[in-house]
């Protein structure tokens, strides 16, 4: 959720007004993944993937997480069965026809460099996401 902190100078006053976070379009979920999930990189981590709920949670996640996270989204509020696109050393996501980047803000209409595997939706949600996602 993003917050705006209003000053009131009169008064002294701090209030935090948090705006809803937009998942009826898929631009407003590719904008939630992007800006209030921070990433973090796991590269000199042991790798461990998160699972979709636990990435919100924690407000981070690496690009695996963050890609993870939007296909869980874009599923669950649009219904659409995205895939996993998966780089030597990045992840990003197809869906409707464009490759959405959540880590990096960038979306493509032709493929954005090498891609090693592409993973259809409900093998990712049967083998990465096995947990039920609500």
């Amino acid at each position: 959720m993003k917050h705006i902190v209003l000053y009131l100078m009169l008064t002294s006053c701090t209030m935090t007004i948090t705006t809803p976070t937009d998942f009826t379009t898929i631009e407003g979920i590719f904008d939630y993944c992007l800006n209030d999930i921070e990433y973090l990189d796991d590269k000199y981590a042991e790798i461990k993937l998160q699972y979709p709920e636990e990435t919100m949670k924690a407000g981070t996640g690496d690009c695996e997480d963050k890609a993870l996270l939007f296909l869980a989204l874009v599923n669950k509020h649009l219904q659409i069965k995205g895939k996993l696109v998966l780089q030597i050393d990045h992840a990003l996501t197809f869906v409707n026809g464009k490759y959405y980047d959540p880590t990096n803000g960038l979306i493509f209409t032709e493929s954005p460099g090498k891609i090693v595997e592409i993973i259809n939706y409900d093998i990712v949600a049967e083998k990465i996401i096995l947990r039920r996602f609500d």
